[in-house]
């Protein structure tokens, strides 16, 4: 067992998952830093996790950064108080600065995962960009940060497979075990004064886009069933959801499923109309390649059952597809208004 003394930096669900990994394990940081909740709804940090019930759950002395970016006074102190060798980087959606890289003896350790091997799948968003794309695999890379985007130094790597029933949930989850367990195989080397570079291919690299709101939305028009069913397993929670309109209202589509191929009276239906309302409240909703059962929405109002199927229409518009609100849509028959709506 090493004496590695290292300090944990996390605001992310992935990161909460491997320091459970770690603890399990008898391997706790000196130190943990993370970003308050105000701090976190601020920057918009989706899959935010708040690290005090952890802190105060395994002893380890919490500071919650002055500044995202790490470059106010009182992080820097922090950092050369806790006396710490390394620093573990897990869920962070800056880049670190040259000032808190030199602090570190050992170097600054992070994680970044893509559907490729680096120096491809760079940037912003990998997990819901992979999964949008389908991807049977998910790659976690663990390296020595430096001030470019993923560019360090890669110490290993680990591929974990992206089933049909994963989300950006569940993917999250394997990337915080397996960054957890790749950070265990080299921590003693890493105490010893570092590790042996991973050669990678000599290809260019490439960057995954940051994406926006205007990315949430369903393309009803544009997009089979299957490609659907992975935009809303792409955005669901902890992300904002894929957004449809109904009535006016926003509906946030959270989890759904292909439903079946051809139904017996939908051949004049268009892509986005609601074809049923099943018991539960689920939807069967058109596609262009057969049809969708929405299992878990909310909307402001409840959609209910009505009297004829083309009062419950979510109509495509014309809109660029990926660039801004793409849904318009009938009228949808509601009750008085009442709190959000779960389908499920």
């Amino acid at each position: 067992m090493s004496d590695l003394r290292f300090a944990y930096l996390s605001n992310h669900i992935s990161g909460a998952v491997k320091l459970d990994f770690l603890a399990a394990r008898g391997v706790l940081p000196a130190a943990l830093i993370t970003l308050s909740p105000v701090d976190a709804a601020k920057h918009g940090v989706a899959g935010y996790h708040d690290f005090s019930a952890d802190a105060a759950r395994y002893a380890i002395p919490l500071h919650v950064a002055s500044s995202f970016t790490l470059d106010d006074p009182v992080d820097h102190q922090f950092l050369v108080e806790c006396g710490c060798d390394l620093l573990l980087v897990s869920g962070w959606q800056r880049l670190i600065p040259a000032a808190v890289l030199a602090q570190f003896p050992l170097g600054v350790v992070a994680e970044h995962g893509s559907a490729e091997y680096l120096p491809r799948g760079r940037g912003r968003s990998p997990v819901c960009w992979s999964l949008l794309a389908g991807r049977p695999r998910f790659i976690v890379h663990l390296f020595m940060a430096d001030e470019a985007a993923d560019a360090g130094a890669v110490i290993d790597c680990a591929a974990v497979d992206v089933n049909e029933f994963d989300d950006v949930y569940t993917v999250y989850a394997k990337i915080g075990m397996v960054s957890g367990m790749l950070f265990l195989r080299h921590r003693q080397a890493l105490a010893a004064g570092g590790c042996r570079a991973m050669p990678l291919a000599p290809v260019p690299p490439s960057y995954y886009r940051k994406r926006g709101p205007a990315d949430d939305w369903i393309d009803w028009a544009g997009s089979s069933t299957r490609q659907i069913h992975d935009h809303v397993r792409a955005t669901t929670r902890p992300y904002p959801g894929a957004k449809t309109r109904a009535g006016g209202d926003v509906v946030v589509v959270w989890r759904a499923q292909p439903f079946a191929h051809s139904l017996l009276d939908d051949s004049t239906a268009v892509p986005g109309q609601v074809l049923a309302r099943l018991p539960d409240g689920s939807l069967v909703t058109k596609t262009t390649d057969g049809s969708l059962l929405l299992r878990d929405y909310s909307c402001p109002r409840p959609i209910v059952r009505g009297s004829a199927w083309d009062d419950l229409e979510m109509r495509p518009g014309a809109a660029v597809r990926g660039l801004s609100e793409r849904n318009r849509c009938g009228r949808v028959p509601c009750a008085a208004l009442r709190p959000v709506h779960s389908g499920a």
